[in-house]
């Protein structure tokens, strides 16, 4: 990994500790820019980059080649070297708009057993049971797992329970929690109970109804017609046919052969029917013309249109290319 550059501004020495405590200046060679910090350690050539955000934003777009750290000022311990810090950096991460700093230099959030009490003293209640808790930790204890964060809390279940923060102004938010909980248990039963269903559907039995060969289920199908799937579906009164390979499948529900025959009869007549010719093979006649076509296509190339503009003046009656036309 490649060091920074650096220089001392004064004469080294270790605190207390015996370790090295100063405020430091990392120069941005190609913007101008600079952010100002503190260390301690017991090496100076530790390849100490700082810690701020947006410093570490420019060092992996620039490369560290374009900085440059300067040591200011020692100090004998880390205490003085908070203050130190605060009277370097003064106001300049919030009035210099070249200054990387985003908040003011000391020790500014310090976390004391106030600050701690305060983020894990808050109550919970288990939304299935109602029970109150004084605190995470009590809630920990009870449950024999380690202290869960209050941000999610609403994000996963604890032993198979919900759980959600309680203050006693907040008890028909709690409620409507509940309501929206078991709202969610009911669809995550519904899910199941049709996943189930899906799953039976798939391991009953199909038959074809020209061949009378039955498949135990849908992979057995499958694997005999050596096909991916079951082919077009036509929905005859109660029956869904699928047809794969000119032949008719359904599920079988225990029918007679004469109860098959009498299904493929109704499909065949199905097959059968008279279909209407397609627009490309009617003939068609231009109104203002009188000339005849044998087919949309032959129109449409002799007005130099789309096959889709004729067919669409045909059904609709509307015009293409400045003409009505008509099918004969």
């Amino acid at each position: 990994m490649p060091k920074i550059k650096f220089h001392c501004n004064c004469t080294p020495f270790k605190g207390k500790d015996q370790q090295y405590h100063y405020v430091y200046r990392i120069d941005n060679l190609i913007n101008g820019r600079y952010y100002l910090g503190l260390h301690s350690t017991k090496n100076l050539d530790d390849n100490y980059r700082g810690s701020g955000k947006f410093l570490k934003m420019a060092i992996k777009k620039h490369g560290i080649d374009n900085f440059h750290k300067t040591i200011l000022q020692f100090a004998d311990s880390r205490d003085d070297l908070h203050v130190l810090e605060e009277q370097v950096v003064g106001d300049l991460w919030k009035n210099d708009c070249r200054c990387y700093n985003c908040k003011p230099g000391g020790d500014c959030c310090p976390i004391d057993a106030s600050s701690f009490k305060q983020i894990n003293g808050k109550k919970v209640i288990c939304l299935e049971t109602g029970i109150i808790y004084d605190t995470l930790i009590d809630l920990a204890k009870d449950l024999g797992a380690s202290t869960p964060k209050s941000h999610e809390l609403n994000r996963k279940t604890l032993k198979g329970k919900h759980y959600a923060l309680y203050e006693q102004k907040y008890d028909d938010e709690v409620e409507r929690l509940l309501k929206i909980q078991q709202i969610d248990d009911q669809i995550k039963q519904r899910f199941i109970q049709s996943k189930n269903n899906l799953k039976n559907s798939r391991k009953r039995r199909w038959i074809c109804l020209e061949t009378k060969q039955i498949f135990e289920d849908v992979y057995d199908a499958k694997t005999s017609l050596n096909s991916a799937g079951m082919g077009r579906i036509i929905q005859l009164n109660e029956y869904s046919i699928h047809r794969l390979h000119k032949q008719h499948y359904m599920l079988y529900n225990n029918e007679t052969y004469q109860q098959i025959d009498d299904i493929l009869s109704i499909v065949n007549k199905y097959n059968n029917r008279p279909k209407k010719p397609p627009y490309q093979s009617i003939h068609v006649r231009c109104v203002e013309t009188g000339q005849e076509f044998d087919n949309c296509r032959a129109a449409s190339k002799a007005v130099n249109r789309s096959l889709h503009g004729v067919e669409q003046a045909v059904r609709s009656g509307g015009t293409c290319a400045g003409y009505h036309w008509v099918k004969i």
